[in-house]
């Protein structure tokens, strides 16, 4: 019986610690996405209404673009 609830016990915090290693992930993965998404609506922000114009985007859609563009 006390190698069944040492094995439970190891099962448990395995579980415990990829849980907390996908949250860290996550964490970090959303910085990276809004430091994507600042960099992309820095660089829409910059273009002239021509240049939006002709790769397709309106001034008034540039956030939801940058936002699309980073997966957020």
């Amino acid at each position: 019986m006390a190698y069944s609830a040492a094995y439970n016990s190891a099962a448990a915090g395995s579980g415990l610690a990829a849980h907390l290693q996908s949250y860290v992930s996550e964490f970090f993965s959303g910085f990276a996405k809004r430091a994507e998404y600042r960099k992309i609506l820095g660089e829409f922000e910059n273009m002239s209404d021509r240049e939006l114009a002709d790769i397709g985007v309106s001034p008034w859609s540039i956030v939801e673009v940058a936002r699309e563009s980073a997966g957020l």
